[in-house]
């Protein structure tokens, strides 16, 4: 269902495909915009579990500029490899509508922190700007925002090799020694 058009993105569809009734779905969620907010969530969070045993195993001995272009080459193939920029535009859509949700999604990077300043003490190529936690957390939250506002905005570049240039000058600029 995640899969093809957002029109397709329906409590009946939703209905038909899961096999749980209307009233089911509502006695676990508020509405449908927190169902899909969780959905989002819990996709994301998968990705960044995945991404924190690739950034421990990133080798010491590779620079910043390898670990940022391999972090974003990670997450950009996780958030266009399967789904359509249209899915991807709508559910995150549907996370910032979610009172209840849109504080998760602000956080949810947050889990990044400790592996990334891990890595940067034990990288030994100066090629690391050593920061702070509280510095780190305020960076990869603007860098979340970087990733996702053309989503939201249902921008052009969404996803695409522009998208992922201006995102990978970002990092440069902030986590890396120029």
């Amino acid at each position: 269902m995640l899969q093809g058009d957002v029109k397709l993105l329906t409590i009946n569809n939703l209905v038909k495909k899961s096999g749980y009734s209307v009233g089911n779905i509502y006695y676990h969620y508020k509405n449908i915009q927190n169902f899909y907010a969780t959905i989002f969530l819990r996709k994301r969070l998968g990705v960044y579990v995945e991404l924190i045993n690739e950034i421990n195993n990133f080798s010491s001995t590779k620079t910043c500029p390898d670990l940022w272009k391999f972090i974003l080459e990670f997450i950009f193939d996780k958030i266009t490899g399967k789904f359509k920029i249209s899915i991807i535009s709508y559910l995150f859509l549907q996370a910032y509508k979610s009172k209840e949700k849109s504080y998760e999604l602000e956080q949810i990077i947050d889990c990044l922190i400790e592996p990334l300043m891990h890595c940067q003490k034990r990288n030994k190529t100066n090629t690391f700007l050593l920061i702070g936690e509280e510095e780190l957390k305020l960076k990869l939250r603007s860098l979340r925002v970087f990733i996702e506002t053309p989503f939201l905005e249902e921008n052009s570049i969404a996803g695409k090799a522009l998208h992922f240039e201006l995102t990978l000058k970002y990092c440069l600029a902030n986590f890396c020694k120029t």
